[in-house]
């Protein structure tokens, strides 16, 4: 079985096996998310930060807490 242990300011999403940041881009607590953001963006952003953007499955299990 393989572990994952997750970056600081990330949380686990046990079913799904990844990780996700633990708070709505600029995963800064008590800061407001980011709005208005185009998908280009946001996936541009994402990228600078090596990281991508999750899938729909992803984020579906993410929102269940799964």
């Amino acid at each position: 079985m393989r572990v994952i242990i997750c970056p600081e300011g990330m949380q686990l999403i046990e079913n799904g096996k990844f990780c996700i940041d633990s708070y709505e881009w600029p995963n800064k607590k008590d800061q407001l998310p980011k709005v208005d953001v185009s998908y280009e963006e946001a996936a541009q952003t994402c990228a600078k930060e090596g990281k991508r953007l999750c899938t729909s499955e992803e984020w579906q299990m993410a929102c269940r807490n799964q």
